[in-house]
């Protein structure tokens, strides 16, 4: 819960230094932003806790799985398993993360980064809070369950019940999506504009193939990742946008 507070206070932090300018494309306000903030932190919180309360996987059953009864679309991914591939998801997250430091580049955004900080920290409270309560309520198995080469250790974690869906795609398609919806909207005319938003789409989706690689995840645990992570990046700041 400490995380929490520590949220909140960058929040607050971020909320009384941002100064609204004249030509900034965007406004705060506690109506929208006090909803959002509020119920991802409770739906957060209930997931921590319903999480905590899931039963791991007895090896018995493990040993059992043959994997028919996971849908043909997905039925391939068990056959993976690599180490590596997991290592690059993990870098290609932590690099979306520093995305939205690209507004500090030009004057327009520069002045305004604290807006660009708080939507950075509250959409990905929002995401969490959707991927996290989704994980809890489907528990399902990750594809290295059903596959040989996976050490049964990890099988019978917590963790491994906690497929549904990538919160790697989904933080990871939040955070560039932000930054691309961000940069088009302080930048209207820059001829930019279209390698941004293609870089937004790419890396997401190869945090996503790597996860597929590694055995973390399956094809439709990517797509829907990538589909929440992708609306609440663009939907974000418009919510926010200045009224005409």
């Amino acid at each position: 819960m400490r995380y929490f507070w520590i949220l909140i206070l960058l929040i607050c932090s971020f909320s009384l230094n941002a100064q609204t300018s004249q030509s900034s494309p965007y406004e705060l306000s506690w109506a929208t932003d006090g909803p959002i903030l509020g119920s991802s932190i409770g739906v957060i919180t209930v997931s921590f806790i319903i999480n905590g309360k899931i039963v791991v996987l007895a090896e018995e059953d493990v040993t059992a799985y043959d994997g028919s009864g996971i849908f043909g679309i997905d039925r391939w991914v068990i056959r993976n398993w690599s180490l590596k591939a997991q290592k690059v998801s993990d870098v290609l997250l932590y690099t979306s993360y520093v995305t939205p430091l690209a507004m500090l580049l030009g004057e327009p955004s520069r002045k305004d980064f604290g807006k660009t900080a708080l939507f950075a920290v509250e959409g990905m409270m929002a995401t969490m809070a959707i991927t996290n309560m989704a994980k809890v309520l489907f528990k399902r198995n990750r594809p290295f369950v059903y596959n040989k080469d996976a050490p049964m250790e990890l099988k019978l974690m917590r963790g491994a019940r906690l497929s549904f869906f990538s919160g790697h795609t989904s933080s990871s398609a939040f955070m560039t999506f932000l930054t691309a919806q961000l940069y088009s909207d302080y930048y209207p005319e820059s001829k930019a504009k279209p390698y941004i938003w293609g870089l937004a789409a790419v890396l997401p989706a190869l945090t996503g193939y790597n996860r597929i690689r590694g055995g973390k995840h399956y094809l439709t645990d990517v797509v829907l990742g990538y589909i929440v992570g992708t609306t609440i990046g663009i939907l974000l700041p418009r919510l926010h946008h200045v009224s005409e």
